[in-house]
């Protein structure tokens, strides 16, 4: 195989994963065809540089049959942590078309496989606690557009090899270099405010200008130059009120960088109820010369005082970020990397972005290793042009309430709402959602979605983009939602791109993905949905299994295809919460049209390679097994329902002073209120509007609250009447008050039930490129491609949880571990058990055995254990009969060789050869080497696995069981005098080997390891 580097991703490594095929004859010489080396690509068309100072586009010059151009947009300080955003813009040389004038849709950006290497290796995504291990690599890419953020000084070429399937076209381009400068060179002396709030400057820089005010230190930024304003450690930042900061004439707050002291965090605290915390305002002319805000965040916490636990607290947002009113400003850039947001309405709100087609006007924002919890209303609101979220988290606290009506007094919305964003990147984040609002189904708070997409009518918004990767999705009745924000209008098509997401159902998921445009794409994720019961199942009952096609659409709009392949659904549902005239378990469909409202042209939904796995039904629906179970898992963090018992009811008539108004509650579904008015108890007056004019009112004088069965009585003890149409409203914290009440724990979603399935190399899951012939139909019968393989996840080597292990071979394996397929080897079963891992391991040995007698005992095994893993250690006997390699006759030793290997490949995953052991004859061969078993290790056996069982194959490039290597580090103590069998402190040995070798295996493997099982050549 061939393999062309660029830096730590390799094509071969590519094709190991299952990103791209291996094919007959190698990479290079079948899928590139006859090409010229890198550095003759085909003629580019010529692009004339951009204008600006953020971004920078340009053609490869390295390619072997195709180019692309990629667009980089960047910070103006170019200062570590910087975050980049790098988007593949132009194709050349290719057979895909491109989108015909007026179109949106771009087949490329769907079908084209980007790989993406940021040549920074050990970047790790460390913020989201709840994505898997292999999801936390962030020095690789994928997709048409990616975003990175560089932590460190230094120089930096990121690549990017471009894949076209359906003809093996490749490109590969490398960028920069980018120099990424060092904070403390950029911001020496005077270009650094440093703040303490106490006035303590003994560990400010030297040179360095002193504030005690956040406030004050920014507004002395304003020269139009690099400043930094650092924030002092082991204090509060108090922030009293909303501090506005201004970019206008005269002004110049461009370049800006905040941050804390080395050697830790700083943190900033408010107590303000409403409006902005950081309220970062551009108003430079777009006459003025250079570019608008740019601005940088790095390792602070900033804590509001709204607590979604109790509904209480003020409701400021901690970042708003707007144009002041004028969407054709300068470029702006923001970076928010290492940042905790907790306790505000809203964690970032972005006010005036632009779709102009102008890039001089466009906004990049990133987030980067950054979490917002706790949230009144959405972590993030809105957008900008271009957004990306780099291993992310914005999760609810877990405690928080579960909504309320909607009046800003309750929590309200999930973790995103973009409007009409340009370009988005969403890779290895973390996102749950657990509070809604929508009182039109009384008296639950429907949970919003993780993220809400959506189109606002804007006649010029013209491609909207999104690629998220390898993330993952809790929560919500719907999780993500492609919709049009009014009904009626025409849809716009998007390019939607999601691959490799983990999506967790809760007790109230109906469907993952609402959709109502085209242009989306799903591949190689997976959804699991839990044995919670459903909250109200008539309500809240499971509709697809992937996508509901709905809402939104209009007869006549065209749309564009709508893609589901190589997915996985594993629904741990029982069948009781199944309406089955919605689910059809017996025929599951991932893409669910409302064929009713909505007729689709033929072509629209495109459904491939999806396979299911539903244990619980009354027929369980496991024919595409075996599974295994991951242990490196997300975890569910749905703990129930928590409502704070409110109700609300609009006036139909004046209330004068002293008059009171009857308001039923839900009694007992979420336990009574307390007796008395007491601090659990909340009082909102709203207008007519729904906009809350006081959200919580304590023993103020305003409002009287008394109980009777099944109601509340609310006085009007103020001084004015209150007038028809009014909406008024009381709510209680269960959790607190006279007669505390906790969270209804019935619906959360029940640990270990999240556990994410996937397919063992031997399951019919896999298809062509693991199984045996006749078994790579999907569930609709449709043949399943030969990659991507296995619907979400790429195949393990993983063995999972075998319950038995037989290991066989000759008298080395008859010593160490018996004969015997009833009883157990006591010794080596104790050992898995030590291991906590309760494995019964079997020993079949026959002294004097060859390669021959093989296939024989391998269906004794399987007969006896049929489940079981096998370890093999044969062809010993095979060696001593024909040594030395390089004079022996191999034929016969070849032969017999093939035909183990041949039969294994019935068992991938399964059966496990090894090398031989180190077998030292006449007491000569550890000095001469090439007279034993290395040879045939190293120039036969070895090679053959790596072509053949890969599955045998660990990280190291050399087979799990190398009983060579692990024989010949400590033979003068474990071989017996023959130089070949071991002695008891061998024996012993073995079985520790063998057992940690099995752990190893069973636990230490990642999701991608699994390396395709190649065609057998002709």
């Amino acid at each position: 195989m061939a393999r062309f580097g660029i830096h730590g991703f390799k094509i071969g490594d590519a094709i190991e994963a299952g990103l791209l095929p291996q094919v007959e004859g190698g990479f290079a010489e079948r899928a590139l065809g006859n090409v010229p080396s890198w550095g003759q690509a085909p003629v580019a068309p010529a692009v004339p540089a951009p204008e600006g100072i953020m971004r920078v586009a340009d053609w490869d010059a390295e390619s072997a049959n195709a180019s692309v151009e990629v667009t980089t947009w960047r910070s103006d300080m170019q200062v570590g942590p910087e975050g980049f955003y790098f988007k593949v813009t132009g194709y050349n040389g290719f057979d895909t078309p491109a989108p015909a004038e007026g179109e949106t849709w771009d087949r490329r950006y769907h079908e084209f496989i980007f790989l993406w290497d940021f040549d920074d290796p050990g970047s790790r995504f460390t913020r989201p606690d709840n994505i898997m291990e292999h999801m936390r690599n962030a020095n690789i890419g994928y997709g048409p557009q990616v975003g990175h953020t560089y932590t460190k000084p230094g120089t930096y070429r990121p690549s990017v090899i471009v894949y076209e399937p359906s003809t093996g076209k490749l490109a590969k381009h490398t960028l920069g270099p980018f120099t990424v400068k060092d904070p403390d060179i950029l911001f020496a002396g005077a270009q650094t405010n440093y703040v303490h709030p106490d006035g303590d400057y003994s560990a400010a820089p030297t040179g360095a200008g002193t504030f005690t005010s956040i406030y004050d230190a920014l507004k002395k930024a304003r020269n139009g130059q690099p400043f930094r304003v650092m924030l002092a450690l082991g204090v509060e930042h108090y922030m009293p009120g909303e501090h506005r900061f201004e970019n206008g004439v005269g002004t110049y707050l461009r370049n800006v960088y905040v941050c804390a002291a080395p050697g830790g965090r700083a943190k900033v605290t408010t107590d303000k109820r409403s409006g902005e915390l950081f309220y970062m305002i551009d108003k430079s002319p777009r006459e003025d010369p250079g570019h608008g805000l740019d601005m940088t965040f790095v390792g602070v916490d900033i804590i509001g005082s709204w607590q979604s636990w109790s509904e209480t607290g003020g409701r400021a947002r901690a970042f708003t970020f707007s144009r002041g009113g004028e969407p054709d400003r300068k470029a702006q850039y923001f970076l928010l990397h290492d940042i905790f947001i907790s306790g505000f309405d809203a964690g970032i709100l972005y006010l005036g972005n632009s779709h102009q087609d102008n890039e001089d006007h466009h906004i990049t924002s990133i987030l980067s290793n950054t979490l917002i919890t706790n949230w009144g209303d959405y972590a993030v609101f809105s957008g900008t042009n271009r957004m990306a979220f780099l291993g992310t988290q914005l999760t609810q606290h877990r405690d928080a309430m579960s909504g309320g009506w909607k009046n800003g007094a309750h929590n309200q919305h999930g973790c995103m709402r973009i409007n009409g964003v340009d370009h988005a990147v969403m890779d290895g984040c973390d996102f749950f959602t657990y509070n809604g609002w929508w009182e039109n189904i009384n008296p639950y708070h429907t949970q919003q979605p993780v993220l809400r997409w959506n189109f606002m009518g804007h006649d010029d918004v013209h491609d909207m983009a999104l690629n998220m990767q390898r993330s993952v999705c809790e929560g919500g009745e719907t999780i993500l939602a492609f919709q049009h924000m009014n009904t009626g209008k025409s849809v716009r098509n998007n390019n939607v791109r999601i691959d490799g997401v983990v999506f967790l159902a809760s007790h109230m998921t109906s469907v993952p993905i609402k959709i109502a445009f085209g242009g989306v794409t799903t591949r190689r994720s997976m959804f699991v949905f839990p044995t919670t019961p459903r909250i109200n199942f008539h309500l809240f009952e499971p509709k697809s299994a992937g996508a509901f096609i709905n809402s939104g659409l209009v007869t006549g709009d065209e749309i564009d295809p709508i893609v589901w392949e190589h997915n996985t659904l594993v629904n741990r549902m029982l069948a009781a919460e199944i309406n089955a005239n919605e689910w059809k378990p017996e025929g599951v469909r991932f893409l669910r049209p409302d064929e009713v409202n909505v007729p689709l042209a033929d072509g629209t939904i495109i459904e491939r390679g999806n396979i299911v796995h539903q244990p619980n039904l009354a027929q369980p629906d496991i024919g595409f097994g075996p599974m295994s179970m991951l242990d490196s898992i997300p975890t569910y963090r749905t703990r129930g329902y928590k409502d704070g018992g409110g109700e609300a009811i609009r006036l139909t008539a004046p209330l004068a002073p002293g008059e009171s108004v009857q308001i039923a509650h839900k009694g007992t579904d979420f336990g009574q209120p307390p007796s008395a008015y007491t601090d659990g108890v909340h009082f909102a007056k709203l207008g007519a509007d729904e906009i809350a004019t006081d959200q919580t009112v304590t023993r103020s004088g305003e409002v009287e609250i008394s109980f009777i069965e099944g109601a509340a009585i609310l006085k009007n003890t103020s001084e004015a009447t209150w007038p028809k149409d009014l909406i008024i409203e009381y709510k209680w914290d269960r959790s607190r008050g006279s007669n505390p009440i906790a969270r209804d724990g019935t619906y959360g979603s029940p640990p270990g039930t999240e556990r994410l399935e996937r397919p063992l190399a031997n399951s019919k899951a896999n298809g062509t490129g693991f199984a045996a012939a006749g078994v790579e139909l999907d569930f609709f019968g449709i043949p399943r491609p030969t990659y991507p393989t296995s619907g979400a996840m790429n195949a393990s080597r993983a063995i999972g949880r075998p319950a038995k292990v037989v290991v066989m071979g000759a008298s080395i394996v008859e010593q160490s571990f018996g004969r015997d397929l009833v009883n157990p080897n006591t010794n080596a079963s104790a050992k898995m058990i030590e291991k906590g891992r309760p494995v019964q391991v079997f020993g079949y040995g026959f002294g004097g055995e060859k390669l021959d007698s093989f296939t024989k005992r391998l269906d004794e095994v399987l007969a006896a254990h049929p489940d079981a893993i096998v370890v093999v250690h044969s062809g010993g006997n095979d060696v001593t009969a024909t040594k030395p390699h390089a004079t022996a006759d191999l034929t016969l030793f070849r032969e017999r060789l093939n035909v183990v290997v041949s039969r294994m490949r019935q068992h991938p995953g399964r059966v496990f050869l090894g090398s031989l052991t180190f077998r030292n004859y006449g007491g000569s061969t550890f000095a001469s080497p090439e007279n034993g078993s290395e040879p045939f290790n190293e120039q036969e056996i070895i090679p053959l696995l790596k072509r053949e069982a890969p599955w045998c194959i660990g990280p190291s490039g050399r087979p799990y069981f190398d009983f060579y290597r692990w024989m010949i580090s400590n033979h003068e103590n474990w071989l017996e005098g023959d130089g070949i069998h071991p002695n008891s402190e061998g024996e012993e040995a073995m079985r520790k080997y063998v057992t940690d070798v099995l752990v190893q295996i069973m636990d230490d493997r990642t999701i991608e390891d699994m390396p395709a099982l190649p065609e057998r050549a002709a």
